[in-house]
């Protein structure tokens, strides 16, 4: 692939990955850091602990990795959160990109959420769009959608954590974050299995602008194994976040707090409900019942909330590759 011209004032950004029992995936996500067209670029893996052929994967891939830097690594496992502070602190980058092993970037990821950065430099999060593929135990596509903001929005910080804290706008892909914000922050909270980000960006919203831009950027595939699917951890950790921060919340929003908090649980029982399979939904149809009734029967707000849901649709295998091909 030709790139373009590197502007002598281009700051280094670095991909973090995560990698644990990924020999499947894994290639293909470090093939799209690869073939991003921005540069400077480098890679911090670590390996959290693999007992398949992720190192194999990383080590082939150190052979052949044009104007690339890879830092790697490997340790016990510890889960995700752990796998990514340590391969951000083993980066130089002054931009860190978060990646996991099974998604990809579009090879204009990174350039794109540069370029926001240069004309936004305050904001110390920018976040693009991503597509999401959902495939069943056989492996088959049955759902996709997109999850993207509908136009520019800057969110200063005192905007940003009531915003975030009822919809949680943002993953862990095509998003691009300054380092001294995440350093700032601590990192990730390892002992959350999941709903990490959003423990992240609430935690860092009372002082850092969030940039979201329309841009569709990345792809994100989500299997039945996946972490995402965990809808009771998913519900659960959601909770567990939503009390931890509820204190501030009443602290800095006195008035709007109540409704808020309620709205933020509607969403944990949202999200659950979307992800579990039909014999664990009643459990979640009940809590938005008692916490916000219009949601069951609002479609308009369940778009408000979650647009990537609202968009998937069923989508047979064929119809998927041959829309690839075209």
């Amino acid at each position: 692939m030709k790139e373009k011209p590197e502007n002598r004032n281009s700051p280094l950004v670095s991909v973090i990955i995560p990698a644990w029992n990924c020999e499947g995936s894994l290639e293909r996500a470090l093939r799209s850091v690869r073939e991003q067209t921005y540069r400077p670029l480098e890679i911090s893996v670590v390996n959290d602990g693999s007992t398949d052929g992720t190192d194999g994967v990383v080590r082939r891939f150190l052979t052949d990795r044009p104007g690339l830097e890879v830092a790697y690594s490997v340790q016990d496992n510890q889960g995700a959160s752990a796998a990514r502070n340590a391969a951000v602190a083993a980066s130089r980058g002054e931009l860190l990109c978060f990646l996991d092993a099974d998604d990809t970037l579009d090879p204009e990821c990174v350039r794109v959420l540069v370029d926001y950065h240069r004309s936004y430099p305050e904001a110390g999060v920018i976040s693009g769009g991503c597509r999401c593929r959902e495939y069943d135990a056989s492996g088959r596509l049955f759902r996709r959608g997109v999850f993207q903001n509908p136009a520019l929005e800057f969110l200063p910080p005192e905007r940003a954590f009531p915003t975030l804290f009822v919809r949680n706008l943002l993953g862990m892909i095509s998003v691009l974050v300054r380092r001294d914000v995440f350093e700032r922050s601590g990192g990730f909270d390892s002992a959350l299995s999941n709903c990490v980000d959003l423990d992240f960006w609430l935690r860092i919203s009372p002082w850092s602008a969030f940039l979201l831009v329309p841009e569709v950027l990345g792809t994100v595939e989500k299997s039945p194994s996946g972490l995402t699917r965990d809808s009771g951890g998913i519900s659960r950790n959601m909770l567990k976040v939503l009390f931890r921060h509820r204190r501030e919340l009443f602290r800095e929003h006195p008035r709007q707090a109540a409704a808020i908090f309620r709205r933020a649980r509607a969403t944990a029982h949202l999200l659950s409900f979307a992800c579990c399979r039909p014999p664990a939904r009643i459990v979640h149809l009940l809590g938005l019942l008692l916490t916000a009734p219009s949601l069951v029967f609002s479609r308009p707000a369940r778009k408000r909330l979650y647009a990537y849901r609202s968009t998937f649709r069923p989508l047979p295998l064929k119809e998927e590759k041959e829309e690839e091909d075209g």
